[in-house]
């Protein structure tokens, strides 16, 4: 049996983050931060095909990030 299932909830997951200070010999301050997201939500396993799972509706397909 095979069971296909629609999860439109994305799963954000921080993957890394990181800040950066900068600070020169004249005083100035820089500060970046970086951070890398992933959508766990959105993993698929196994083999998939778009044309099984189409159902031609616009409300699919609302996980992205």
């Amino acid at each position: 049996m095979t069971i296909h299932y629609e999860n439109n909830t994305p799963l954000v997951v921080l993957k890394k983050a990181t800040k950066s200070i900068e600070i020169s010999h004249w005083g100035n301050i820089a500060i970046e931060t970086s951070y890398k997201l992933a959508n766990e939500g959105a993993n698929l396993t196994g083999e998939f095909g778009r044309v099984d799972y189409n159902k031609y509706n616009p409300q699919t397909g609302k996980s992205s990030l």
